[in-house]
């Protein structure tokens, strides 16, 4: 199999076929990231991930060292799913949640109230926390801060905050489901 730097050359000098070469060459990482996107068509994901190799080939500049070609694709790649990613997420977040602000406003539940709850289970849940988590998960979740926005207020990286964000989402998922269980045992 010729490479990268020979089929990206060929493919900017007109040679389009050779794009089929690039797509069984990138083909792990179009498959990975079309996968990882479960609740969209595959396929559909699939032809996103191959448009977005397409376009960054088309902008490359640069095409001299086989790694860094590969890793430039890969970035594209990797972009444009991330891109879906978030869309995707707004999608389903959107419906998930629109039957349930259906079900509460037809039982006459007071937002306030419920907003009320929320904040007593939330502050109950950082009481187990101190120091700099604690103050993280405060900015995440009543201030609604970014992770650029909580690292450039308490001087961390924002890598750092991003892990913080991770832990903090599993432990809500966690603490939200005993609750839940305890609902359902009437606890």
């Amino acid at each position: 199999m010729e490479n990268a730097i020979s089929l990206i050359k060929k493919i900017k000098a007109g040679n389009t076929s050779e794009f089929e070469a690039i797509i069984h060459k990138m083909h792990p990482a179009l498959e990975k990231y079309s996968r990882l996107l479960y609740k969209d068509s595959k396929e559909d994901i699939y032809s996103e991930l191959v448009t977005a190799l397409w376009e960054a080939i088309t902008k490359m500049q640069y095409f001299e060292e086989e790694g860094k070609c590969i890793t430039y694709l890969n970035n594209a790649i990797k972009l444009r799913y991330l891109e879906l990613y978030k869309q995707s997420k707004k999608q389903h977040e959107h419906e998930l949640t629109a039957p349930e602000d259906l079900f509460t406003n037809s039982i006459g539940h007071d937002n306030d109230y419920v907003n009320i709850e929320i904040k007593e289970d939330m502050s109950n849940l950082l009481s187990n926390y101190s120091g700099i988590k604690k103050d993280i998960f405060y900015c995440i979740i009543f201030e609604n801060m970014s992770d650029v926005e909580i690292a450039k207020k308490y001087g961390i990286s924002r890598q750092y905050v991003n892990r913080i964000r991770k832990k903090l989402y599993s432990i809500l998922k966690e603490y939200f489901m005993q609750s839940k269980e305890k609902k359902v045992d009437g606890r």
